[in-house]
């Protein structure tokens, strides 16, 4: 089966606590009998290896920037 798994949260390495947790475990045990897609947005702080270490657990990954934050008065 294909998977594809949306999260707000980067989830590698899974030292980070809560959902990042929960996330990567799931992905790891998901991956075993499935093609999983991972779209999600690392924090800036992310390293390019953590990046590469989590591409190695899924068959895809797809990675978006956070957008930037906006004035939230409705000024223009």
């Amino acid at each position: 089966m294909r998977i594809l798994m949306l999260s707000s949260t980067f989830p590698y390495p899974p030292t980070r606590g809560g959902t990042q947790v929960r996330t990567f475990y799931l992905l790891k045990y998901l991956s075993q009998n499935h093609a999983v897609t991972l779209v999600t947005q690392p924090e800036p702080d992310v390293t390019d290896t953590e990046i590469v270490g989590l591409r190695n657990c899924v068959d895809n990954l797809i990675l978006f920037n956070r957008p930037q934050d906006t004035d939230k008065s409705g000024k223009s």
